[in-house]
């Protein structure tokens, strides 16, 4: 038996080593880490180390207990005080936000101002342009799940003072500066609070629900009509249901992120059947560059109702359109001849990423322009 023991303990060391060669993986940790790059067995990475240290890495992070362990010890940190390990913050009442979110919707982190008015300044150049050929632009400001109700921040959030300039407020005072044509959807939906029958946001979720994404339809609606001439479809609710277990993209993607054992449970929610009680053929072709909160528009299929066709380019750099429902890095360079072929074109975002705005756009399509 002594003799077996040594031999036992080098296979318990090189088992993982083995496992992730053959393909033995760990249970995939959501939203925390970027995927490694394999480095193939040749004679150079092999004198250089590249393909032992590759080896190592991947062993270390596919380790078939790895993730389980995280895990559990993530939930015990959840159920004895009620918090997370990355950037998951759990608010009164169970709800989840970003910890980001909320820093931007505070103050705490903000660009500057002459950093709204040099993304005012290009939005302006590009709406112009963009006007002199015909093409509506408008700018978006997608709903915050922290601005709408900061009823749900935790104590230690709440009690800190919000500073009076944001990224938000810088934002919308340069637009109206400047004059770029902008629908606040954000501050939209939190004028309704106080009618609404459910939640636009799920508890457990980044992004607005399927009734958040309804609520939101009359304001397109009418700002297109009123800015651009189109004919109001004049959005109204066809009935509906109440569920904990239909499940859409961004309904549970904090929860997913806290890498527990046992995620908490989505929360009921309302998904209205709605239907235009004028409909009309006149719809525009749009491009949506945006964030993932776009998602829902398509997930709900809104946008079959404001739009006869249009294209998401995510962040500006990744590609899907009507008929093509899965992401594809952008590889196209007629990016301005394809602006031209739509009716309108949108750049989205909510809070947290409207710093981010145009997503460098302007510099790829302006300057001959």
């Amino acid at each position: 038996m002594k003799r077996i023991v040594p031999y036992l303990l080098l296979l318990a060391l090189w088992a993982p080593t083995l496992g992730y060669l053959i393909g033995w993986r760990s249970q995939e940790l959501k939203g925390a880490e970027n995927a490694l790059k394999r480095v193939d067995l040749t004679r150079t990475t092999l004198a250089q180390g590249t393909w032992q240290t590759s080896i190592n890495k991947g062993a270390e992070r596919e380790h078939p207990l790895r993730a389980p362990l995280i895990r559990c010890r993530n939930q015990v940190l959840y159920w004895l005080y009620n918090r997370s390990t990355n950037f998951v913050e759990v608010g009164k009442e169970g709800y989840l936000y970003g910890s980001k979110y909320y820093e931007i919707y505070s103050g705490r982190k903000r660009q500057t101002e002459a950093h709204y008015e040099d993304v005012a300044t290009q939005m302006r150049k590009l709406q112009d342009t963009l006007d002199h050929y015909g093409v509506k632009f408008l700018s978006v400001i997608a709903p915050s799940k922290v601005r709408f109700d900061p009823g749900i921040l935790k104590s230690s959030h709440a009690r800190i003072p919000l500073d009076s300039m944001t990224d938000y407020t810088l934002l919308i005072d340069a637009y109206n500066t400047y004059g770029v044509n902008y629908l606040n959807l954000s501050q939209g939906l939190t004028n309704q609070r106080d009618t609404l029958r459910a939640l636009p946001f799920s508890k457990v979720g980044i992004h607005w629900n399927t009734y958040g994404v309804y609520r939101c339809l009359p304001l397109w609606d009418n700002y297109v009509h009123e800015h651009f001439g189109y004919p109001l479809q004049s959005f109204q609710q066809a009935g509906g249901f109440w569920s904990d277990s239909l499940i859409l993209k961004g309904d549970m993607d904090l929860a997913e992120r806290m890498n527990l054992i046992q995620s908490p449970k989505l929360n009921m929610q309302f998904y209205p059947k709605f239907q235009r009680a004028s409909p009309s053929d006149s719809l525009p072709k749009i491009l949506f560059i945006s964030d993932s909160f776009f998602y829902q528009l398509m997930g709900t299929y809104a946008m079959s109702h404001i739009s006869r066709d249009w294209e998401f380019w995510y962040y500006n750099k990744g590609f899907l359109n009507k008929q093509r429902r899965y992401k594809i890095p952008i590889n196209f360079d007629n990016r301005w001849e394809r602006l031209l072929d739509f009716d309108i074109v949108v750049i989205m975002g909510t809070e947290t990423n409207i710093s981010r705005f145009p997503y460098g756009l302007t510099d790829q399509v302006l300057t001959d322009n």
